[in-house]
């Protein structure tokens, strides 16, 4: 096997390594769509590889222009994630730029397939051969196509999205994390644009060599996102960690509360969910799990202060204030119990509260002992 062969079936493999690795990494965060477009353009680079060394080792015209014909086709599909990844990972301005390139490549595919032999030549006249790692390569004469202008051109204005989305970088301070990708991205589209320009207008004899180029660009991207997935891994570890001092927290508030005979709960607004200690659901007469929301608790209050609280409520909700209110609520049997309820809002979204916190805690007793010193009263005077 020739070292060019080896070489080759290496940056493939590489390739292929890479395609499986991230496709991997999409299937468990399939929310991620740049795993997915990152697999496919590794993917593209296999495809790339093979079509490349297919045309080094032609042995007629007919034979290198119809591999350069199914050249186009990695071409495209790489080209495309290539256009999606600048814009996910380096956040142009302008993107229309990105939008025009890949509508120009993709109207390329038109002539290459419309046209004979391919996008690049109107025909082909001759082969010669040239050494590379002291093996002949095959390059091939012809009559330039100018349809292929418009590839070109589609290659012009992927260099012109990349530099934009490096001065979006650049701006948005984030330069050293990706500094490696840029310099990789305008390696590839300079480089390949300058490539195929000198060889396939006959400036300069010399074989195709895109793979190497789109190898070091999926190399600093495949580097830049296993950065993500470190620091996505680093990240749900400090959540795990925070989880579990939240819970242990939480546990101490609900142990608080229970030597005071006080309930805690908390309502999110704009969901109108609510979370509540097992004491608040046993004060309320709620279920001692599932989901809970602001109605459940209204439901449960008795139907002359229904009213009234949830006034307290909504108005604590627009001041972010506090409230403060004494209500009955009635239970599963019918039995009426008095409640004192303490509630405050926290945060603001749009000038209202985040989230609404309280406390709620069983008055009865002392509400019985209220009557009864106001009816000794009433009989004494």
């Amino acid at each position: 096997m020739s070292w060019i062969t080896i070489l080759y079936a290496m940056m493939a493999a590489f390739a292929a390594t890479l395609a499986g690795i991230y496709f991997v990494a999409w299937v468990l965060a399939p929310r991620n769509v740049t795993y997915l477009v990152f697999v496919v353009m590794a993917g593209s680079a296999v495809g790339l590889a093979g079509t490349e060394l297919w045309m080094m080792k032609a042995q007629t015209p007919q034979e290198f222009g119809e591999a350069l014909r199914w050249f186009h086709v990695p071409i495209w599909s790489g080209f495309c994630c290539f256009a999606v990844l600048v814009h996910l990972r380096l956040r142009p301005r302008f993107l229309w730029v990105g939008w025009l390139a890949v509508g120009l490549r993709t109207a390329s595919l038109v002539p290459n397939f419309g046209s004979a032999p391919n996008l690049n030549y109107t025909a082909l006249t001759g082969i010669s051969h040239v050494s590379v790692l002291g093996e002949p390569v095959a390059l091939v004469t012809g009559d330039p196509n100018p349809w292929m202008l418009i590839g070109q051109a589609s290659q012009l204005l992927a260099l012109l999205f990349v530099i934009d989305g490096s001065i979006s970088t650049l701006r948005r301070g984030e330069s050293g994390r990706a500094l490696l990708l840029v310099f990789s991205l305008l390696a590839l589209v300079g480089l390949g644009t300058a490539q195929a320009v000198l060889v396939f207008w006959e400036f300069v004899d010399m074989p195709m060599l895109i793979t190497p180029l789109f190898l070091l660009t999926a190399g600093a991207m495949a580097y830049e996102l296993s950065i993500g997935l470190l620091r996505a891994e680093r990240a749900e570890r400090d959540v795990r960690i925070k989880d579990v001092a939240l819970d242990l927290s939480e546990q101490r508030l609900s142990l608080a509360a229970e030597a005071a005979g006080a309930g805690f709960w908390s309502l999110e607004p704009q969901s109108g969910a609510a979370w509540a200690t097992s004491k608040t659901r046993e004060l309320f007469g709620l279920p001692p799990g599932g989901d809970l929301h602001l109605a459940d608790f209204l439901e449960r209050v008795h139907q002359p202060d229904r009213a009234r609280l949830k006034r307290l409520i909504e108005e604590a909700l627009r001041s972010n204030d506090s409230y403060r209110a004494e209500f009955r609520v009635v239970g599963p049997v019918g039995r009426i119990r008095w409640l004192a309820g303490l509630g405050r809002g926290v945060g603001r979204s749009n000038g209202g509260a985040t989230t609404l916190m309280g406390v709620s805690m069983d008055i009865t007793v002392r509400k019985a002992m209220q009557d009864k010193l106001r009816r000794q009263r009433a009989w004494l005077e």
